[in-house]
């Protein structure tokens, strides 16, 4: 990110921080962090955060890739 510019990375950074406040975290390499219930398939990232809208289409049965 900081490739792009620093004003790309502090922006990159706040907007996943209020992500991961509002966000419901449904998945993570911890076992505590796995939801069974949800199709996610992610081999390169360690933590995913839902939002409100995204939750709700998960836990409906969509998948994650």
């Amino acid at each position: 990110m900081k490739a792009v510019s620093a004003d790309y990375e502090r922006w990159t950074n706040r907007v996943m921080s209020w992500v991961r406040r509002r966000g419901t975290r449904v998945w993570g390499l911890e076992r505590s962090g796995v939801r069974p219930d949800l199709d996610i398939q992610l081999m390169f990232v360690n933590k995913v955060f839902a939002l409100p809208g995204a939750l709700a289409a998960l836990e409906a049965g969509a998948s994650v890739r």
